[in-house]
């Protein structure tokens, strides 16, 4: 009876510090993976057409970098986007209720309290 080992040399896989990140050896040969490329594309269209998708709440000019929720009224959600814009929706009807002049730049993150009376937002202008 024959026995096939598989071996390897402790060195490749041995970090040189904590620090250092582990290695991972991937083969992206394609003659390897024929079929990388339509299941990239299944996954790309499952991702766009994925249910439920109730509708679109359009306002912003830049895309959205962070949403909360109010703790208080759950039909509000905030959302904070790259152009510094911040906006507090109404989900059932879709509508913009209230629109802030956040930030010059990026709106990073967004938290509301939980009495839900005051919003902090952060963005990269340092406010």
């Amino acid at each position: 009876m024959k026995v096939k080992v598989i071996s390897r040399s402790v060195d490749d896989f041995t970090r040189e510090r904590s620090q250092d990140l582990q290695r991972v050896f991937r083969n992206y040969d394609p003659s390897l993976r024929t079929q990388e490329k339509a299941v990239e594309y299944v996954r790309a269209l499952n991702a766009i057409f994925a249910r439920p998708f109730i509708g679109a709440m359009d306002g912003h000019i830049d895309g959205v970098s962070c949403m909360a929720k109010n703790p208080t009224q759950l039909k509000w959600i905030f959302s904070g986007a790259m152009d510094g814009d911040i906006r507090l929706w109404d989900i059932a009807s879709r509508r913009t209720v209230c629109q802030f002049p956040g930030h010059q730049g990026a709106v990073r993150g967004l938290t509301v309290s939980t009495d839900g009376r005051m919003l902090v937002s952060c963005g990269t202008d340092c406010t």
